[in-house]
């Protein structure tokens, strides 16, 4: 069935509900009449005994009625989802986002319209946090159970370690052009110095915000710190605190010593196995919420956002998301087809619907399952490769987030006046570069890390305030970037190892 016969389907589906609007409208007449039976006996003359027989029959119509609504409304609302979940997943986020966008601008005209059940506008961004926080309760398992199982997989220890070597380099590189790109493009434009509003003013009024970003993001700790920070003291706490390098590093230990230890079929070997299925299944379910959830941070963003200050910074998104599509679409492709022989039109139409859902979502994590089954499926990626490199470069491969740190550095050094050296662009690059690795693949995670990125520039903390109204919509973009690098990276290193199933990259489904 195609898409369009399943959106009309489900249209119809919703007429059906609508028609029951007639019966609505009896049950308010009933009502009135009700409401109104000292009018009515004192207009028609009627006496008390005919009169109370006359609401007795009202009564019992508002109760069939009553009844009989609730059990259609019930039936047919069980249809209409069930026709919804059918839609692929991309064009069910898609409704979601338009609705939200429709409903964001209603609130916008109308913010006190809930207050009567005590529901704001802010209201709303419950439903994208309870998204948010079901992706939080998978990502670390599957990540862990991902990158285990890959090791395990492997035919030898000198391959495994092979295979980390080429990825971590073939993110690095990635990241370093992307960052490079990036504060080039943003010193050619200037964003900084076509600004329209009084910074001093943005400050102020994000202000509660700012702490509590500048607390949780600190101070860039040096590479060594950073290197220590790795290797977790307690396995429990790096899983409970969601640390991603931590659980991505005790992976790694864990499946080789099962490795070593030659209990590759052992109980606890396929249990990891199982567990990785299971996980798969578990992320399944969760995107099923992502719609609604979509839904609620799209509605109280357009309802509730400083538009004028989004305008204003319209040149800074501009310059964020013109950098991630030449990145993605004219490096990225040139590499395909002239390094890897590759056909990039292939490679793009098949990850196209994991590019638009993870756009509109924000969030890598929540497009992790999906990647690891197209890049398998339909890209030709080992089970090997896919396992461990997809998993570990949406932690790792922040290529996107690392290209809107180096733009709103060099934006927010811009409006204060700061000029960097040659010496200085190198810095920025290495603090963007090991800023995003281990950048948790959520939305709004770049934005705590910004502030540990200005201190060590001693550029004022305080000045984040001027991305946080945007930092929604720069989200989505460099979601974009990060899926797609973590998935061609997956090919890079693939096709360079000599294991790319090129017939099953090729093939046109």
């Amino acid at each position: 069935m195609t898409l369009m016969k399943k959106i009309l389907k489900f249209i119809k589906n919703a007429i059906k509900v609508s028609n029951l609007m007639y019966v609505l409208i009896g049950v308010n007449i009933g009502i009135l009449i009700i409401i109104k039976f000292d009018v009515i006996v004192s207009y028609f003359n009627l006496q008390e005994k005919v009169a109370l027989s006359m609401l007795k029959v009202f009564l019992g119509f508002e109760i069939i009625s009553g009844v009989l609504i609730s059990l259609l409304l019930l039936q047919n609302s069980i249809k209409i989802m069930k026709r919804f979940f059918e839609i692929r997943l991309t064009y069910r986020v898609l409704v979601g986002f338009i609705i939200g966008i429709l409903f964001g601008i209603f609130l916008r005209f109308n913010p006190d319209f809930f207050d009567v059940v005590g529901i704001r506008v802010q209201s709303f961004k419950v439903l994208g946090k309870i998204f948010i926080d079901l992706i939080k309760m998978t990502i670390t398992p599957l990540i862990f159970a991902s990158i285990t199982c890959s090791i395990i997989g492997g035919d030898k220890d000198a391959k495994t370690g092979s295979m980390a070597t080429k990825s971590i380099a073939t993110f690095l590189i990635m990241t370093v052009i992307s960052v490079s790109i990036g504060i080039f493009v943003t010193n050619i434009v200037k964003p900084g110095k076509m600004i329209s509003v009084n910074p001093a003013e943005i400050i102020e009024v994000n202000k509660s915000e700012i702490a509590h970003i500048a607390q949780s993001g600190g101070k860039m700790n040096s590479f060594i710190d950073f290197v220590m920070d790795i290797i977790p003291s307690n396995v429990f706490k790096a899983f409970y605190q969601g640390n991603f390098l931590q659980v991505i590093f005790f992976a790694v230990i864990f499946g080789i010593a099962i490795k070593m230890s030659g209990q590759m079929e052992s109980q606890v070997a396929r249990a990891i196995k199982q567990l990785n299925e299971v996980m798969f299944k578990v992320t399944d379910l969760v995107m099923n919420f992502a719609p609604f959830g979509i839904f609620g941070f799209t509605s109280w963003i357009v309802g509730s956002q400083d538009i004028s200050l989004i305008k204003s910074l319209g040149v800074v998104a501009g310059i964020v998301y013109g950098s991630i599509l030449f990145m993605v679409y004219v490096l990225y492709s040139g590499f395909l087809a002239f390094v890897l022989k590759l056909n990039p039109v292939t490679f793009y139409r098949k990850i196209s619907h994991i590019q638009l859902t993870g756009y509109l979502l924000a969030s890598s994590s929540a497009m992790l399952g999906t990647s690891l089954k197209v890049a398998q499926e339909r890209l030709g990626v080992s089970k090997e490769k896919a396992l461990f490199i997809i998993p570990l470069g949406a932690t790792v491969n922040m290529n996107g987030s690392a290209l809107n740190l180096g733009v709103s550095v060099i934006f927010i050094s811009q409006i204060f006046g700061v000029n960097f050296s040659g010496m200085d662009y190198g810095y920025i690059i290495a603090l963007c570069t090991l800023g995003a690795v281990g950048t948790a693949p959520i939305p709004g995670a770049s934005i705590f890390l910004l502030s540990g990125i200005l201190s060590a520039l001693n550029l004022p903390i305080e000045a984040i305030a001027l991305v946080i109204a945007i930092d929604r919509i720069l989200d989505m973009a460099r979601t974009f970037g990060n899926i797609t690098g973590d998935i061609l990276s997956a090919v890079i290193v693939d096709r360079f190892s000599g294991t790319l199933d090129k017939k099953t990259y090729d093939k046109a489904s």
